[in-house]
């Protein structure tokens, strides 16, 4: 917002707009007139979690996305391991090479 010239802040015109017409549940507010629209709605899409905590989607285990990371996981290792591998066969026939040029050379 923006300070005003009594030295308050006042909202921006979006976020005054955007408050106004949003679903609200003001049951156990200490209002004149509570807006109580979006009370069901709300409530209808909490999830609360055995250890208290509110959660607004319900999250589940998927086996076949548990198997396709431990696969893409794998492969990775397996790939990583072979660049490995053929960088350092690399490394040795360029040692190799160096090795035989410098003997027929001199």
């Amino acid at each position: 917002g923006r300070m005003a010239e009594d030295g308050n802040y006042e909202m921006k015109d979006v976020c005054n707009n955007v408050y106004g017409i949003s679903g609200k549940c003001e049951t156990k507010m200490n209002v004149d007139y509570p807006n109580e629209s979006a009370c069901t709605y709300i409530e209808g899409i909490k999830i609360i979690r055995d250890d208290g905590v509110i959660r607004t989607s319900a999250v589940k285990k998927s086996k076949a996305a548990a198997v396709a990371i431990g696969l893409f996981l794998t492969i990775a290792v397996l790939l990583a391991g072979y660049v490995y591998y053929l960088r350092t066969k690399l490394g040795r026939a360029m040692i190799n090479l160096s090795a035989a040029s410098q003997a027929t050379i001199t």
